[in-house]
This record gives C-alpha cells, sequence and structure tokens, in this order.
C-alpha cells in the first residue's frame, strides 16, 4: 500500500499571481499534476493560510491546478496566444507591438483579481490543520522551494516525526554567487538549507552538478548522509510533440531566450552581441527574442504581460 502524499502547493498559489510561470513554478505543477493524478495512494495538498499551515483534499488541489494552468494560459492553443502574435508582427518588421496594456480579452494582471479567481474555482475553506490531521506516516513533499525558506511554514513537521520528507533542491547559486542575487535572497536560501538539514529524509536534485554543491552545503551543517536521487527536470508534454513547424515563424531567422531578467542570467551580454551583430549585418542580422513574465529593478521583482525584445 502505498504511503499517503502530503505535497507542499505554496508556490502554485503564490505563483497564480503572476501572468506565467517561471521555470520553477512549470518543475513545480508538472510534479504536483503527476502526483495528483497518479498516485495509488491519499494525495493531499499543503497550503500556509492566516490560521496555519492546513491540508485540503486531492480534489480542490486538482481544482487549484486547473485554475493556474488557466491563467498562465498553458491550457490555450498558439493561435489563440495574443503575446505570441505580437511577436510574429513584430519579426515581419510591421510595427512596434505594446505588452505593458493588455487588450480586452487579454490575460488579466491584476494580482488581487487573480487571487479572487483561484479562490472561486477551489472555494473558499479553512482546511484541516496539517499537525493534527495529515495522515499518518505520509510523505512530505516540497518542490516549490517557497516554504523551505520560511520557518513558520514548516515548524509544523518538528511536531509530526511520523513524516517523512521528501525536498527538491534546485541549487544553492544564490550562497555561491549572492552578487548575483537581491538583497535578502542569501538569508532565505540559508534558511532553505537549514530546514532541509533539520528535516529531510531524502533529496531530489535535478542535475550531478547541484548534487556536488547541495552536498556541500548540507555537510557544512553535518547532514551529507541524507539520501539523494538525481533526476532530471521534466518536460513540459507540448516540447514532447511533433508538431508541424509554424510557417510565419519559419520566414524569419530569430533566436530565443528564455528566464527572468535578472543579473545572473546575463542578458547584457546578448544585447551586447546583437548589437554587433546588427552594425555588421544591419537588416540581415536575426531577431533576438527575450519573452518573459518577470524581471529585476533594483533589487525588486517586477511584473508585466509578456514581451518581446528584438533587434533593430
Amino acid at each position: 500500500m502505498s504511503a499517503p502524499i502530503a505535497y507542499d502547493a505554496a508556490r502554485l498559489f503564490v505563483g497564480s499571481l503572476a501572468v506565467t510561470p517561471r521555470g520553477i513554478d512549470r518543475v513545480d505543477r508538472l510534479y504536483a499534476r503527476f502526483l495528483f493524478e497518479t498516485w495509488p495512494g491519499d494525495c493531499i495538498g499543503t497550503l500556509p493560510t492566516p490560521w496555519g499551515v492546513r491540508w485540503y483534499d486531492r480534489r480542490r488541489a486538482l481544482q487549484l491546478l486547473d485554475r493556474v494552468e488557466e491563467l498562465w494560459s498553458e491550457t490555450i492553443q498558439p493561435c489563440e496566444d495574443r503575446v505570441l502574435l505580437q511577436i510574429k508582427i513584430r519579426l515581419s518588421g510591421n510595427h512596434e507591438p505594446q505588452f505593458d496594456k493588455p487588450r480586452k480579452g487579454g490575460r488579466r494582471v491584476n494580482p488581487v483579481f487573480r487571487l479572487f479567481n483561484v479562490l472561486s474555482a477551489t472555494g473558499f475553506s479553512f482546511g484541516d490543520s496539517v499537525v493534527r490531521s495529515v495522515p499518518k506516516n505520509s510523505i512530505y513533499v516540497n518542490v516549490g522551494h517557497i516554504s523551505l525558506k520560511v520557518p513558520c511554514l514548516v515548524s509544523w513537521l518538528k511536531h509530526r516525526p511520523d513524516v517523512k520528507s521528501v525536498f527538491m533542491v534546485h541549487d544553492v547559486i544564490p550562497l555561491e554567487h549572492p552578487e548575483f542575487f537581491p538583497k535578502g535572497e542569501y538569508r532565505l536560501h540559508e534558511n532553505l538549507v537549514a530546514h532541509t538539514a533539520r528535516y529531510a529524509s531524502g533529496l531530489i536534485v535535478p542535475t550531478a552538478a547541484a548534487r556536488e554543491s547541495v552536498l556541500n552545503a548540507l555537510r557544512l551543517r553535518g547532514r551529507a548522509e541524507i539520501p539523494v536521487e538525481t533526476v532530471p527536470l521534466p518536460v513540459p508534454p507540448i516540447f514532447l510533440g511533433k508538431d508541424r513547424p509554424d510557417e510565419e515563424l519559419a520566414k524569419h531567422d530569430y533566436f530565443v531566450i528564455c528566464g527572468a531578467i535578472e543579473p545572473r542570467k546575463n542578458h547584457l551580454l546578448l544585447l551586447n552581441v546583437w548589437r554587433e551583430l546588427v552594425r555588421r549585418r544591419g537588416q540581415r542580422a536575426p531577431k533576438l527574442v527575450v519573452p518573459n513574465s518577470a524581471f529585476w529593478v533594483d533589487g525588486c521583482e517586477r511584473q508585466y504581460c509578456g514581451g518581446a525584445l528584438t533587434s533593430p
């Protein structure tokens, strides 16, 4: 008989406030979708609330997933994607698209609207206390990191020693290179590693390099013996299909760079490379497309409704 799963859904809930998902949001969503749909035992979702960390049943967790995917426009067809349409227009050189002001029928960016949208889909409820009523001998799975960075959100584990915890630690780059991160991220990642050292019964890491870095960080805290599985990040189903190339896009030469605009991604290097390409090749230079939903300004994360920056 399979042990019950208690899946931490904090990032999924918070992630719904953003227009589109970041990479870690996508990984969290795919793990959650797989477990809630296929795990043979019981599978519940845990969420921090004003009245403590609570858990909700599988049906409501799937409702949360469905609505978040809808808000992220993960369920629409490419022909329905307004941002993709505007990128095609920009690549054709017709005119400069406007990404900051969603048109009627476009994706809403108001976080209050999005929060109530999720609550309307899942229903408002106090849930059940994780300390008192999470099924005995459950496995607590945390892929999204958020709860691991805030002490009060994982402290319930010390009251439930029967619950075994499995965390995905994507990397410890904020500890290795704090100069590339906003102020405060170093301390938050220290919390993540400290809580991993204290509570984890097992770890998942995405690469061999991440495994080495994570174990080194845990070794400093006396927990290098935690079992670790190296598992490549899941691939969204759309990338596994064999759709025909888009005829409009096939007419243009372009490169795409994905990832939030932040110092460690070094978008500036690419912009300088493209400046030189345009200087040398003029209108024959390929376009550079930078689709994003998040970027950093003065150490703060800002959101906008998709977009593209391209060479002239």
